[in-house]
């Protein structure tokens, strides 16, 4: 019987690939370090047909509740992690490529660098919270950071963005893969890299990310729907935070 390998390079709007196992193991890789899956005892490969695996323990128990999770039907984007790392195994520099460009184009229109006008409240909530970011962000980078009000455009400066590109390119892919990642949900490159450095905690990284959206929610109203979409947010942006704090304590 072959070794089983995820529904990973099917074509989009493919029909999805029936769970084929019942049991998921993590065990470690003694040769090439780190942890495997074993899905009713077979190594879990990635596309390319490598044996699937996790730098370490937490990262590999994340990956294995993804597949513990799946139900008749494997619904691949939930396996949110899993194919952070398949990426990372079978094509570091194509992962690579694709962070550096979603880090460029969040930190040349970062969101913590456009302010809101008009309600005093919410811009005091974005000096409060959002001015301490940037100032620790011009210290770590010594740039300075441009910023806007309302819906005129921040043009940053080439030393900026070449500072903050410097940081991302000196990581290795699996890293650059999570903060490309990070900054997309928060649409803002200098939150993700706060997260990277231990300034704020992911959770707290997503909250500063919408506080236009919830001040709003507080006026008029939570959306069902839109809180739905909210979560599912935030339990990615839990998911990839945790491949930073894994790799910095490498």
């Amino acid at each position: 019987m072959s070794e089983p390998a995820p529904p990973d390079h099917a074509a989009k709007g493919a029909p999805r690939a029936r769970r084929f196992y019942s049991q998921v193991e993590v065990a470690p890789l003694p040769d090439a370090g780190g942890y495997k899956l074993l899905l009713d005892g077979k190594p879990l490969r990635t596309p390319e047909g490598a044996i699937f695996r996790a730098p370490d323990a937490d990262l590999a128990t994340i990956c294995a509740d993804e597949w513990r999770a799946q139900g008749a039907v494997i619904i691949r984007e939930t396996l949110i992690l899993t194919h952070l790392l398949f990426a990372a195994h079978d094509d570091p520099a194509g992962l690579a490529i694709w962070a550096q460009a979603e880090w460029a184009r969040f930190a040349a229109s970062d969101l913590i660098c456009y302010w809101p006008e008009g309600d005093p409240r919410l811009v005091a909530r974005c000096d409060a919270h959002w001015q301490p970011i940037l100032l620790w962000a011009e210290d770590i980078l010594g740039t300075k950071i441009n910023r806007a009000t309302g819906l005129r455009f921040a043009a940053q400066d080439p030393e900026f963005l070449t500072a903050l590109g410097r940081i991302l390119s000196a990581q290795r892919p699996l890293t650059q893969g999570a903060m490309g990642k990070l900054a997309g949900l928060f649409g803002s490159a200098l939150l993700a890299l706060a997260v990277a450095r231990g300034r704020l905690p992911a959770a707290e990284a997503f909250r500063l990310s919408r506080l236009d959206e919830d001040y709003q929610a507080e006026i008029w109203g939570e959306d069902f729907e839109a809180a739905a979409r909210v979560a599912a947010l935030k339990a990615e942006v839990l998911v990839f935070a945790p491949v930073l704090t894994a790799l910095n304590a490498a």
